[in-house]
């Protein structure tokens, strides 16, 4: 029951241009120990990160890219529809790389 909340990167949180090279090897030995699934988290900005975490990982954690597109909308509405649109992105790239 539960999962392990993989850190992607040491620093503080928020969105990162790129993923860490040591993060495959992150992933692998958390899977290899582990007896529950592995979530990355932390530095997940994109549709393209989340795709290529998502192929190694068992789950994607979006956070400080969804509180800034509700942070940067004018109003309630069009903080809504900011998440949708992303939300939608991420979804497409996470069932791409499962594809893959």
């Amino acid at each position: 029951e539960g999962f392990v909340y993989l850190v992607s990167t040491v620093g503080v949180t928020g969105e990162r241009e790129e993923l860490p090279p040591e993060l495959t090897d992150l992933i692998e030995t958390a899977k290899d120990e582990a007896d529950v699934p592995v979530a990355v988290g932390f530095g997940i900005a994109t549709p393209d990160q989340a795709q290529a975490v998502g192929g190694m990982a068992d789950g994607v954690i979006v956070g400080t890219r969804l509180v800034r597109a509700v942070a940067d909308a004018p109003d309630t509405g069009a903080a809504a529809d900011a998440v949708s649109e992303l939300l939608r992105g991420f979804r497409s790239a996470l069932e791409e790389s499962r594809r893959a």
